[in-house]
């Protein structure tokens, strides 16, 4: 942060950049119901929403990687994705067990942790 004559420590940034995130992500997920399980097996209107929702919460990551990485904050070029050795099988083997993970808990993790600060305690269980 030298560079930008920031007078903060890198890592309280990183902390309150993180918080901040954290919070917003929870309350437009609470707000929302944020969850893609909902998305692929929801009911045809309750599912159009769920998917309108996941999408774009996925167009704004992408779109958000990509301004973060013009903007010199990010490297992305050596990520792991980007080997030219990528292992597939294990790509779809854990996507595989992800998704059976998501059945058999009736949700995903976005959605437990929103549950479990409403207090369900089943969502504790789960996570």
């Amino acid at each position: 942060f030298d560079l930008y004559d920031i007078p903060f420590e890198a890592q309280a940034v990183y902390l309150l950049f993180g918080g901040v995130l954290g919070v917003l992500f929870g309350a437009l997920a609470l707000l929302t119901r944020f969850c893609l399980r909902q998305a692929v097996t929801g009911e045809s209107a309750q599912g159009m929403a769920a998917k309108s929702v996941w999408a774009t919460a996925f167009i704004a990551a992408v779109l958000g990687n990509l301004a973060l990485e013009y903007a010199g904050f990010i490297e992305l070029s050596e990520h792991r994705l980007f080997a030219p050795n990528l292992p597939i099988l294990a790509l779809f083997l854990g996507g595989g067990l992800f998704g059976i993970g998501m059945v058999l808990t009736r949700g995903c993790v976005s959605r437990a942790t929103i549950l479990l600060g409403t207090g369900n305690l089943r969502s504790l269980f789960v996570l």
